[in-house]
């Protein structure tokens, strides 16, 4: 009786520990193609794209994709949703944001029957006025020293975003 129950118990720790000392392959993971070390989002473009149109996107995370009740604003998160609206619909919005940025989005959609759904959206990204500076090398006979001199204050300078967009959609 005791010689079953250690025969029992090497039986069942040899097939508990089996998967770790008998494998067919090799196991490493292997993702394909490396990711880089740094992502460049400073340096990337149409990042404002990712920015929540409004606030109902907004207090979902940004993710309205399954979510549409006929509402122009679904033009902006999913085209697709814009063929439950029944005869039209308009949606703008505007977000201040800290350091002046303003932040603008509107859409309009029109039921035209059997033809489908149409709308046309915008997208508008303000950074506001900033302050330029400018670096600038120093010399000593020709030759570069290595340091730069900061030029502060040079004026202002503005920048912003912008996308227009048309959207079909048909149930």
């Amino acid at each position: 009786m005791m010689q079953r129950k250690y025969i029992f118990t090497i039986i069942t720790f040899l097939v508990m520990i089996s998967p770790v000392l008998v494998t067919g392959q090799d196991q490493t993971i292997d993702y394909g193609i490396e990711p880089a070390d740094y992502e460049r989002v400073g340096q990337s473009g149409y990042q404002f794209l990712k920015i929540p149109t409004n606030a109902r996107t907004a207090a979902m995370g940004g993710i309205a994709t399954a979510v549409g009740h006929g509402d122009a604003s679904s033009a902006l998160a999913n085209p697709a949703s814009i063929a439950d609206v029944d005869d039209s619909d308009i949606s703008l919005t505007r977000i201040n944001w800290f350091a002046d940025i303003g932040y603008q989005s509107g859409s309009v959609v029109k039921n035209f029957g059997r033809w489908g759904h149409f709308g046309v959206h915008f997208i508008y990204l303000d950074y506001g006025d900033m302050i330029r500076n400018e670096y600038n090398e120093v010399f000593d006979n020709g030759v570069s020293t290595g340091r730069a001199e900061i030029a502060l204050d040079q004026g202002t300078f503005g920048a912003h975003d912008l996308a227009i967009g048309l959207t079909y959609s048909r149930q």
